[in-house]
């Protein structure tokens, strides 16, 4: 019954925060607005297996979260759309949470009682299966309504995606190196090997990364305290540093990381090769690769470590906080953890730490991380609330801060977001510019130096940048310089092109106004009457459409 009970409260909280108003905003930042039009791109083709912009590969991500919006739209009978996205992402967040419920309940039967009780060590070898549950539901509607992974589970961004994947695969490495039968090991290693596949599928490499720091971190780190005479996995160390080793050796073997990270590479290089038989060529797999490595791949910059403190101090809400404060515990009291309280810790330093050395600092890059925050936060909420005096309060703030959030982030996401931080979105802009009575061909519209996928996806049909200050790199879709555009308008014979330009100078920059540049450089520049607003740089230009036609060319 307890089970049961505890599944509704997660759910409920899930459908409060994430499913209200899921199209109110219209797509709004980069990574999102090409999540759509990718899986629009390769719903239109019939083709499951290259994503593209513009019909242009755009492999810098797997397929796995394209999967879900194009399966949405077979079954939803429609063209995938921003209500695909939407869905895909809250259905992606709300298995994460339940997902990190059950690997919770078995992680934290042996790992709860972070408390300050004059044994420590006694309370956590001794947490029951009550405890454990508590714990679980704690930590799991600490991920519920977190800031950060609301938002992920608001925003169609991958990263969502990887949670449940994730935690399956660490659920699955601990299972199979505390099974005793081998029958049971085999089937949590076909667990661990499916949840590690999942995740390179969804973000390649970087998805093993957290499966490999709490998983076979945490046998490690068990194994190193067992060799300091703690009881461990069989009581296999108990004497010094060669029982350690020996011991994380044999927890290693059992977990068998090569299976379960073999998996995961495996299923990436299967995916590469159907690429490359759709293209015909590896060249085009290969570039994505070493791309994506560079944009992603920063050794230790001081905006990173900032970032990801800030990002920790709040991205789980109250989960975080009751992170800091089991976290403050374990240094002061130094108890002797088991093996489940090991791999929640090490799902939140390693990972952390491995985030913050190479990672490039984005908020979202710590989405899988975020159930190890709250199933350590839950750890010390299952033993706080039992404390006599104090544990009546801390339970009602605990309720009080989950339903609170839930109710405010659903009402932000589904309403207030589009009231109060619509115009970030070019979707009324771009409806209104291509409404009948404008008469503005979708097929002939450009931006000039900005661009966003977001136009392209609501003019359904490709929207070129132009590049007067220069060119952009990395996107994965026609581009031109301005010497460029200028021959297209005037091979155009007199008629005019459409082209989406700031209102005033990008931010930072000291020249004139684009329509004032334009104009100086011998094109006719009229002005379209599009109310809409629509705001970029931050929230700081607003874009203006144009109609743009060949005129004399300027004399030196």
């Amino acid at each position: 019954m307890g089970t049961r009970r505890d599944i509704l409260v997660l759910v409920a909280l899930c459908a409060v925060a994430y499913f209200p108003g899921l199209t109110s905003q219209g797509l709004t930042n980069w990574q999102e607005s090409a999540r759509a039009l990718a899986a629009r791109e390769m719903q239109d083709r019939g083709d499951w297996v290259v994503p593209t912009i513009d019909g242009r590969p755009y492999l810098a991500k797997p397929p796995m979260f394209y999967w879900y919006q194009l399966a949405l739209g077979l079954a939803l009978g429609g063209r995938v759309g921003e209500l695909e996205l939407r869905l895909s992402a809250a259905l992606a967040g709300t298995a994460g949470v339940l997902a990190t419920y059950f690997a919770g309940r078995r992680l934290l039967r042996s790992g709860s009682g972070l408390g300050g009780s004059a044994d420590a060590a006694s309370e956590l070898r001794g947490a029951g299966e009550e405890r454990a549950r508590r714990g679980a539901l704690w930590g799991s509607a600490f991920l519920a309504t977190g800031i950060l992974y609301v938002r992920s589970s608001r925003v169609g961004e991958l990263d969502i995606a990887l949670v449940a994947w994730t935690v399956l695969g660490v659920w699955g490495i601990f299972e199979s190196w505390r099974a005793d039968r081998a029958g049971a090991r085999a089937a949590w290693l076909a667990l661990a090997a499916l949840g590690c596949a999942g995740a390179s599928l969804t973000k390649g490499p970087v998805g093993l990364i957290v499966p490999a720091c709490a998983g076979f971190g945490g046998i490690v780190a068990h194994a190193a305290q067992a060799g300091r005479g703690a009881s461990g996995a069989r009581r296999e160390a108990r004497a010094g540093s060669g029982g350690r080793w020996r011991a994380a050796a044999a927890g290693l073997w059992r977990a068998n990381p090569v299976v379960v990270m073999g998996s995961g590479v495996a299923a990436l290089w299967a995916w590469g090769r159907g690429v490359e038989a759709r293209l015909g060529s590896a060249e085009a797999v290969s570039r994505a690769a070493a791309m994506e490595a560079g944009d992603n791949l920063v050794l230790l910059s001081r905006e990173t470590v900032l970032e990801n403190l800030e990002s920790l101090s709040f991205g789980a809400g109250a989960g975080s906080v009751g992170m800091v404060l089991a976290l403050i515990w374990l240094a002061r009291r130094r108890p002797t953890l088991p093996a489940g309280a090991w791999v929640v810790v090490l799902w939140v330093v390693a990972s952390a730490v491995v985030f913050t050395v190479f990672g490039r600092g984005s908020p979202r890059y710590l989405t899988p991380v975020w159930p190890g925050v709250a199933l350590l936060a839950g750890m010390w909420m299952a033993d706080a609330e039992r404390r006599p005096g104090a544990g009546t309060a801390v339970r009602g703030a605990g309720v009080a801060a989950v339903v609170t959030l839930a109710i405010v982030q659903g009402w932000w996401y589904g309403w207030g977001r589009a009231r109060y931080d619509g115009a970030r979105s070019p979707r009324a802009f771009m409806g209104e510019l291509l409404s009948p009575g404008l008469g503005v061909d979708r097929t002939a519209v450009h931006a000039l130096d900005f661009w966003t996928p977001a136009l392209a996806f609501y003019a359904d049909a490709p929207v070129v940048p132009v590049h007067l200050d220069g060119p952009h790199i990395d996107y994965p879709h026609e581009e031109m310089t301005f010497a460029a555009f200028r021959r297209r308008v005037e091979e155009r014979e007199g008629e005019t092109v459409t082209l989406l330009v700031r209102a005033s100078a990008a931010p930072g920059t000291d020249g004139a106004e684009p329509i004032e540049r334009l104009a100086g450089l011998g094109l006719v520049v009229e002005s379209i009457p599009v109310k809409a607003e629509y705001v970029i740089d931050g929230r700081r230009t607003a874009v203006r459409a144009v109609r743009v036609s060949a005129g004399a060319r300027p004399t030196r």
